[in-house]
């Protein structure tokens, strides 16, 4: 479940661990549900920290989020709090609502200088 879609405020959270997996880049962990965007569409991914460890990647596979972590993984089952580096993701959604502002602007610009406006 993407809390991120549900409540872009959201900063802490629970969940349980559904699968683990070691991997050449590190460590990753999927989640019962997860309020940490991942890497799409142009914007970054949140950081923070899951239990113990920190993320330092979130990406999307097949539907479900992966956080690769750096520090002491948790286990298959376990229950874990997630924690959003809060003022990175305030600074992205911030650049996010603005870059979809400014994009509105040039077009309207451009649309009245083909007007002849």
């Amino acid at each position: 479940m993407r809390l991120e879609q549900r409540d872009s405020y959201v900063r802490r959270f629970q969940s349980r661990v559904r699968e683990v997996e070691g991997r050449a880049d590190g460590t990753w962990v999927a989640l019962d549900a997860s309020a940490f965007y991942p890497t799409s569409g142009g914007q970054l991914h949140d950081t923070g920290r899951l239990g113990g460890a920190s993320v330092v990647d979130v990406a999307l596979r097949g539907g479900t989020v992966w956080h690769r972590l750096e520090g002491p993984a948790p286990g298959p089952g376990e229950e874990v709090e997630g924690a959003l580096d809060w003022d990175r993701r305030y600074r992205h959604m911030q650049r996010h609502s603005a870059q979809h502002l400014l994009s509105q602007a040039f077009v309207r610009v451009s649309a009245r200088s083909r007007r002849g406006a």
